[in-house]
């Protein structure tokens, strides 16, 4: 494991690392030239092993993993950076030479790839690609620093409700989607829209008068309109 050109971009007081993994020298230098521009260190890695162990030492924004690799190749160490807590969020790009065969790709994106890029590519596309990958690790590390200053503390991308799904919600949490719509209210009767209207009319002080349908006061138009309390 060593450290690579540095990227030469904008500089931040905790910078980002971006991770290469490859077991050519020339491969290494090529990339980190490619990366320069970005506002990240580089850290360079010869074998899968040297990854995991960087990979315990520093937190990185994203890896860039060669497939092909003696001993422990690509797709094992992708596996093993998935398997653990503290590594298994940082997106992982493919590099490859071997072949552009569908059952590779489908491998890389299966280990939990987020692309997978057979050599030769274009370098102004990985670096856009990194490019986002470091811009989305920042506003992590900025949600989880405002996270902190929150009572509790507690780390917004971990924790039970990023877990709990809807199976697991309390049943009282859950529309009831089998019960019955409410029953529309039954239209008044001739003899109270009569009434309603005998009363609407008559020349007694408002105060004074009580209407035969005070519970629910008569819609002359044919309906029964909401109490005037719940109408202010």
């Amino acid at each position: 494991m060593s450290a690579c050109v540095s990227g030469g971009g904008r500089r931040q007081p905790a910078e980002a690392k971006i991770l290469l993994v490859d077991d050519l020298k020339e491969n290494l230098i090529a990339l980190s030239a490619v990366l320069k521009t970005l506002p990240a260190s580089v850290v360079c890695a010869r074998s899968g092993e040297d990854a995991l162990r960087a990979l315990m030492v520093d937190d990185f924004a994203a890896i860039l993993l060669d497939v092909v690799m003696p001993e422990m190749d690509g797709f094992e160490t992708a596996h093993h950076v998935k398997r653990k807590d503290r590594t298994r969020d940082i997106p992982i790009i493919f590099l490859t030479a071997a072949s552009a065969e569908p059952d590779l790709a489908f491998r890389g994106y299966a280990a939990g790839a987020v692309d997978y890029l057979v050599k030769p590519f274009d370098p102004w596309a990985l670096r856009s690609k990194v490019a986002l990958l470091v811009e989305l690790h920042e506003l992590r590390g900025r949600v989880r620093a405002y996270a902190a200053l929150l009572p509790g503390g507690a780390d917004p991308y971990q924790g039970p409700a990023w877990s709990m799904s809807s199976a697991t919600a309390s049943p009282r949490s859950r529309p009831n989607w089998s019960a019955s719509p409410p029953k529309p209210p039954k239209p008044p009767t001739r003899a109270t829209r009569n009434a309603c209207s005998a009363w609407t009319t008559s020349s007694a002080p408002s105060a004074a008068r009580t209407p035969p349908c005070s519970a629910a006061p008569c819609d002359l138009a044919g309906g029964v309109t909401a109490p005037a309390a719940q109408r202010r």
